[in-house]
């Protein structure tokens, strides 16, 4: 989810789900350790729980960058060995990783000997071969004191209560991403909790507040914040020209509860 989910949609979906995990975007060892830490690493305490995902293949370096997520109070450090983006694939981690299973076990024995968070692996069922769910489960009846989390095609309620009847979790990424008022129902529906009662306008309305003080304090423009819950009113009568106003970067030096305004006469019309 490399440009998804950053820190502003990680706030975004916590509004929606107060127990799901989320995960942040890759973070390769070389921009930890070479470039602004503060930058990759820094979220907000209404996150937890959140994991750091690492790229890397150098066991040092990773188990360097490890101590930098423990420190900066991530819960749980992730290796990607699953990205198949050429680019990553460029720099000799994601996928690719795959195919040096021992490379990979110690880079995680690196990361584990020097933190106490959890250590996890993203990675694929195999390598350039067809992908299926059955696969996964007898990962876990293979070694069922490991944890495993199916990944990949969850798009619906019924699949996700199918994968935990097998498995510990299952990790949902772009439907999640661009239908995100699916995840209002998780902690009812997944955790037990009572029903949260919000509503996509009380969201919008706190995602509007959070881009206002983004622009305050950190200077961040406001559409760079708003393309995150684009998602929100997916389905919905009016949801293009909802959008449609979202990305108005004519709007960019607007109040963003004036563009809540906007947008909602743009829903109107089409009542």
């Amino acid at each position: 989810m490399m440009d998804w989910t950053d820190r502003h949609c990680r706030y975004f979906h916590r509004l929606l789900s107060r127990r799901t995990r989320l995960y942040t975007e890759m973070v390769t060892t070389g921009a930890l350790l070479h470039g602004d830490v503060p930058r990759h690493l820094d979220f907000g305490e209404t996150e937890h729980p959140v994991a750091l995902q690492l790229g890397g293949s150098e066991p040092a370096d990773l188990a360097q960058s490890a101590r930098l997520g423990e420190a900066w109070g991530y819960d749980e450090i992730n290796l990607n060995c699953g990205c198949p983006s050429e680019r990553v694939q460029r720099g000799a981690f994601g996928a690719c990783l795959m195919a040096e299973p021992k490379l990979v076990a110690d880079c995680v024995k690196a990361m584990v000997e020097v933190v106490d968070v959890p250590v996890t692996v993203k990675h694929r069922i195999g390598i350039d071969k067809g992908e299926s769910y059955d696969f996964v489960y007898r990962l876990k009846q293979d070694f069922p004191q490991l944890t495993f989390a199916l990944n990949g095609g969850v798009t619906s309620a019924d699949q996700v209560h199918e994968a935990l009847a097998h498995v510990d979790g299952a990790m949902i990424g772009r439907e999640a991403y661009h239908n995100p008022w699916w995840l209002a129902s998780w902690d009812h529906e997944f955790f037990g909790d009572p029903p949260q009662g919000i509503t996509r306008e009380s969201v919008e309305i706190a995602m509007a507040d959070y881009m206002a003080r983004e622009k305050r304090d950190h200077g961040t423009p406001w559409p760079n914040i708003a393309r995150h819950m684009l998602g929100l009113r997916n389905g919905l009568p009016g949801a293009r020209r909802w959008r449609r106003v979202w990305i108005d970067h004519k709007l960019r030096e607007s109040d963003p509860r004036d563009v809540i305004a906007l947008a909602e006469e743009e829903v109107a019309r089409e009542a």
